[in-house]
């Protein structure tokens, strides 16, 4: 079967947490690189500070940023990652602009936003979302190996197991605070 052309993808947003855990992926997963081209872009997704102009002039270049990157049909998939962090940062990502921007480029666009609310009007935007940016490589591993069987060394479940087996414990360590507090509050309230 003759290979097609590599996939290229851009993830676009600021340097840390989010886009770190994707490349780390992306490196772990031995011969992705035969199949996907992945570039990167450094842009802060939250606006610089709370001046209203400010945050329509931040907005409105990401926007006309994206609509380049898709305009130049250089890439097959944007990705806008970032991690986690104040929830009013990520709230400042429900920008109606932003939202309108996405949903009309032709390009396909994965949200990768580490733990983002149900409110993040971000998410619904795009075309795939993904709230761990490692996931976002595993599905993109997924989507590979249902083409070319056995031609990467890591697989998409790898991953997926090796995040939930880093997550479980913390989930057991708050299941268990949780019912530690309410076996608390009903003695003491008794």
């Amino acid at each position: 079967m003759a290979r097609k052309a590599k996939l290229s993808v851009l993830v676009y947003g600021p340097a840390g947490k989010g886009r770190d855990d994707i490349l780390t992926e992306f490196s772990r997963a031995e011969g992705i690189e035969n199949f996907i081209r992945l570039y990167t872009v450094d842009k802060t997704l939250s606006p610089p500070s709370l001046n209203i102009k400010k945050t329509k002039e931040h907005f409105k270049k990401i926007c006309e940023e994206l609509e380049g990157y898709s305009q130049t049909g250089e890439y097959d998939l944007i990705c806008l990652a970032r991690g986690g962090g104040d929830p009013f940062q990520l709230a400042s990502l429900n920008n109606k602009e932003l939202c309108e921007t996405i949903i009309k480029l032709p390009t396909p666009v994965c949200i990768s936003i580490a733990h983002s609310s149900d409110e993040l009007w971000l998410k619904e935007s795009g075309d795939m979302y993904t709230n761990v940016p490692a996931l976002f490589i595993s599905e993109l591993v997924r989507v590979v190996e249902a083409v070319y069987p056995g031609e990467i060394k890591v697989s998409a479940m790898q991953i997926r197991k090796q995040f939930l087996s880093t997550a479980i414990p913390q989930k057991i360590f708050w299941v268990l605070l949780l019912v530690s507090l309410a076996v608390l509050a009903f003695f003491v309230l008794r």
